[in-house]
């Protein structure tokens, strides 16, 4: 499911570029096919290509999505409450709830509730030619730090250690045994899952295990914003030193 999540939210990113570039700088030539083929479509039928990128809409074709290619059974009430495309600083946020059916009643419960999300901003970049009015802040200057799913500190660097010391390396012979922070166990990752691996990894709040640490999806566990977005969280004393 947080793969199917990330793999939606970075193809709405893509179609908000596309829409930007459209309707503000026209179409672009040199642009991937993926894109050239979004910015044509939104050429055409520009309001209908635009309502994907409402909340409802997003969150009802991912629901839709989940429900044609998850084909586990134990999965029921699938919403998109809270689900918000395009919000402030153009971040889209999918959040995914569902409830996972036990195979059998554990502790009285029949159930357990499960929540996904995945958070990134539209590829729609930022303007360079903006003008500021005297005493207001250059937007240039705002340094792009890190922030994890929890994060208590901003990182000056993506790779820091601290960002990725809930990835936890195990042997895939016991990964049957081992639980998330929901009680349920780990499903191969749909992008990384099928390759060959002694190792896996797993988050405590993740639902999958991944053959390589380098796996998209994980890599989405980090994402980047502006310093001034999250300088209340205060620096990682860790990679704060090297820079």
């Amino acid at each position: 499911m947080q793969a199917l999540c990330e793999a939606v939210n970075e193809d709405a990113a893509k179609y908000a570029y596309a829409v930007y570039i459209a309707e503000n700088k026209g179409i672009l030539k040199d642009e991937p096919e993926i894109i050239r083929s979004a910015q044509d479509e939104q050429a055409d039928n520009s309001g209908d290509f635009k309502s994907l990128l409402s909340s409802s809409a997003l969150g009802e074709y991912t629901k839709s999505k989940a429900a044609a290619q998850i084909k586990d059974s134990h999965i029921q009430n699938i919403s998109w409450t809270g689900t918000e495309c395009m919000a402030e600083n153009g971040i889209i946020t999918i959040r995914i709830t569902y409830n996972y059916k036990l195979p059998f009643a554990l502790f009285g419960l029949g159930d357990i509730k499960q929540q996904v999300l995945s958070s990134r901003r539209a590829w729609i970049g930022s303007e360079g030619d903006s003008e500021y009015t005297e005493g207001e802040t250059d937007k240039e200057d705002d340094e792009t730090v890190y922030v994890g799913k929890t994060s208590t500190r901003y990182h000056r660097d993506r790779r820091c250690h601290y960002l990725y010391n809930d990835i936890k390396a195990v042997p895939k012979t016991v990964i049957s045994d081992h639980r998330n922070t929901s009680g349920g166990k780990y499903s191969p990752c749909a992008r990384c899952g099928a390759a060959v691996s002694d190792t896996v990894y797993i988050m405590p709040s993740g639902n999958s295990y991944h053959s390589t640490r380098n796996c998209s999806a994980i890599n989405a566990y980090v994402r980047a914003v502006k310093k001034s977005e999250v300088e209340y969280l205060g620096e990682c004393s860790y990679c704060g030193r090297r820079h």
